[in-house]
């Protein structure tokens, strides 16, 4: 669930350091799935789903997570 003051809100995901090993596989947005495209633009309260290895997947909630 991304933070209301997290620093990714505003931004596409084609501008997001997400790993390279990693994937935007799903974004929740008001119950309603939203297919992740580079365009997609990250809003407070998406709740972002990412597949890959562990640490790439920590990395990137790490990154979604991040507060200014």
């Amino acid at each position: 669930l991304v933070p209301e003051n997290a620093r990714v809100i505003g931004r596409s995901i084609r501008d997001l350091d997400v790993p390279e090993e990693c994937e935007i596989a799903a974004i929740i947005r008001d119950s309603k799935f939203v297919v992740p495209r580079g365009k997609t633009v990250i809003e407070a309260s998406d709740q972002v789903y990412c597949i890959g290895p562990a640490a790439a997947v920590r990395e990137a909630v790490d990154m979604l997570m991040g507060t200014d």
